[in-house]
């Protein structure tokens, strides 16, 4: 019987018992290099994920734009995701109004992210720790594949509790933060009001948020203050009007970062709302 090979095109004969009877392909070669083309059926991933993570993680490693970018979103939504292995990725999630901003997380890491789009989540009821019922949001999220170069992002956000994976603000983290890292930083976490920014740093300890709010101070000659939140127990970052106009002055050169649906965070050439 012959056949012809699906990726190669080339013509193969079959016998009665042969392992390729049933295959479209000539060999495990053809048929390995046709699904690193085309992708699976269902279009979620491009090529086979697991061939593709091996290759990632034998050639690539983080520029220095993604080693930015990965602070500043650490510090916001983002987090580094764990494997049964104890291998570490970088997840990130937000609404379906902030796709555009998924789309450009995704672009940045584009070569360590195997998934052909994000993944949609529907919106969900989930129990607080506050015994509120929460809905969430109808999102998109998407994430790395597991690489060594996360790893270092794991011991510097994160240390365990009780059993529990607790992100914090380490002090090495003075040193790596960069403009860029606080864009994103602000886009994940920023709101801002009139006269006012807040950054949501409800994760973080009033211990952390001591070492925040004088990091702020020496590097970027800011003065947030530190407010608390009586019915989440926990608290946040407030910037003044001055403070506003010194941040936009930082964030002015990197408009080209900004997507369409974090725009509403930015006050550029005018006094805060």
């Amino acid at each position: 019987m012959i056949k012809q090979c699906v990726f190669c095109q080339k013509e193969y004969e079959v016998t009665r018992g042969c392992v390729l009877k049933k295959s479209k392909y000539c060999s495990r070669e053809c048929h390995k290099n046709y699904w690193l083309k085309k992708g699976n059926k269902s279009g979620k991933f491009v090529g086979n994920k697991i061939a593709l993570g091996k290759i990632i993680k034998l050639t690539q490693k983080l520029s220095d734009l993604q080693r930015q970018f990965i602070i500043g979103t650490l510090l916001g939504d983002s987090s580094i995701g764990l494997s049964r292995k104890g291998s570490c990725s970088l997840c990130f999630q937000h609404t379906k109004k902030n796709l555009d901003y998924v789309l450009m997380k995704t672009e940045i890491l584009k070569n360590f992210i195997v998934r052909d789009k994000p993944t949609f989540c529907k919106a969900r009821e989930s129990q607080s720790i506050n015994g509120i019922v929460v809905k969430t949001k109808e999102s998109y999220l998407n994430s790395t594949v597991t690489h060594q170069d996360f790893d270092e992002y794991n011991t510097l956000f994160y240390v365990r509790k009780e059993n529990k994976r607790i992100k914090i603000f380490n002090d090495r983290l003075s040193d790596l933060i960069t403009p860029i890292s606080l864009l994103f930083w602000y886009m994940d976490d920023g709101t801002i009001g009139k006269n006012f920014i807040n950054l949501s740093t409800n994760n973080f300890s009033y211990t952390d948020h001591l070492k925040i709010q004088q990091f702020f101070k020496e590097k970027f000659n800011l003065d947030p203050k530190i407010y608390f939140i009586k019915l989440q127990h926990n608290y946040y970052i407030r910037f003044n009007k001055e403070d506003v106009s010194k941040l936009m002055k930082i964030f002015e050169p990197l408009t080209h970062l900004i997507p369409p649906s974090m725009s509403y965070k930015f006050c550029f050439g005018t006094n805060p709302r």
